[in-house]
C-alpha cells in the first residue's frame, strides 16, 4: 500500500523529509503499528517524526469540519470495556487549539470530567460517548468527525518547523498512566 502511495505521488521513498502520525493513546494493536511503519519509512529515508496525540487529530478534524461556537472540545476515545481516553482543548480565536487536559482514563464521571461537563453549553463532545455521561453532555456529542489526515500533515510541519520533530527510534506510542487490564500475579503456595 505505501509503495503504491509513492508511485502515485510520482515519488520514492528517499524523498520523505518528515513524517508524523497519531501515536495514541488507543487501539493496542494500531498505536503500535503505526509506530512501527512510521520508523521503518523514517529510518530508510533517513527523516525526522512528528507523533502527534490522536485526541488532538480528532480535535483539530473537527474544528477543520464544523464551524461552531465552542469554547472547548471534549475528546473522548475508547480504551476498552467501559473505560475511555478522555481529554480537552481550548478553542483560540485564531482556530487553534490548547490542551487543557491530558489524556486520562476515566471509567466514571467524577473530578475534572465532572465539573467539564456540568451546567455548561460551550463544549462539544467528540469520539465513543460512554453510557455514563450525563444527559447534558451527551446532547453535546459530534459523532461524524473523521480524523482529516491533512491535519496530521499541518501538525507535522509546524512541529517540525519548531524543532519539535525526533528521531525515527523515538517514534513511540503514547501511553497513559494505568492504561493495562494486567495485574501482578501473587505467589500462591
Amino acid at each position: 500500500m505505501i509503495d503504491v502511495l509513492y508511485r502515485k505521488a510520482n515519488l520514492r521513498l528517499a524523498d520523505t523529509d518528515l513524517v508524523c502520525f497519531a501515536a495514541g493513546p488507543g487501539s493496542f494493536t494500531g498505536v503500535r503499528l503505526a509506530a512501527s511503519i512510521t520508523q521503518a519509512i523514517a529510518l530508510v529515508s533517513n527523516s525526522k517524526v512528528v507523533p502527534i496525540r490522536s485526541s488532538e487529530v480528532l480535535s483539530t478534524s473537527y474544528l477543520k469540519q464544523y464551524v461552531g461556537n465552542q469554547r472547548e472540545i471534549i475528546c473522548v476515545q475508547r480504551s476498552r470495556a467501559n473505560i475511555f481516553y478522555i481529554s480537552a482543548f481550548r478553542c483560540r480565536s485564531d482556530g487553534g487549539l490548547d490542551q487543557i487536559q491530558e489524556d486520562r482514563l476515566f471509567g466514571k464521571l467524577d473530578g475534572w470530567l465532572k465539573d467539564a461537563t456540568q451546567d455548561r453549553d460551550d463544549f462539544v463532545v467528540l469520539g465513543d460517548l460512554p453510557d455514563w455521561f450525563p444527559n447534558e453532555a451527551s446532547k453535546r456529542h459530534e459523532s461524524d468527525v473523521i480524523p482529516d489526515a491533512g491535519v496530521m500533515i499541518e501538525i507535522g510541519k509546524r512541529r517540525h518547523e519548531q524543532s519539535l520533530s525526533v528521531e525515527a527510534e523515538l517514534a513511540l506510542p503514547i501511553y497513559v498512566e494505568g492504561d493495562t487490564p494486567w495485574k501482578k500475579s501473587t505467589p500462591t503456595g
